[in-house]
């Protein structure tokens, strides 16, 4: 019930850690098509920089300034939350890999 209540007044933001390969691309389009279809809630997908310019362009796919790679993972984590709360001031953020499927009514 709880998290209902949430996501119907959007004090919940939803942080999907993604990737920039082709087989992250893949996992972000699965996911729009299953668990965040129809479902109204925020969310973004977050990547790092490369080499490769080639991302999709969509609204929910965020570029933040740090590259792609394990060495700096937590910093991606630190600016991804620092966008979240820039940007949309949540009371609540789920941070979830782009592997993970999330059930919102729950």
């Amino acid at each position: 019930y709880f998290a209902r209540q949430l996501c119907r007044f959007g004090d919940i933001f939803v942080a999907i850690l993604s990737g920039r390969s082709s087989s992250h691309r893949d996992l972000r389009s699965g996911s729009r098509a299953s668990w965040l279809l129809g479902v109204d809630i925020r969310y973004r997908f977050f990547v790092g920089t490369s080499d490769d310019d080639e991302l999709e362009q969509a609204e929910d796919v965020v570029v933040l300034p740090v590259r792609d790679g394990y060495a700096t993972l937590m910093l991606k984590v630190l600016l991804m939350f620092a966008w979240a709360l820039d940007t949309f001031s949540p009371r609540m953020i789920l941070r979830v890999d782009d592997d993970v499927y999330v059930h919102p009514g729950r």
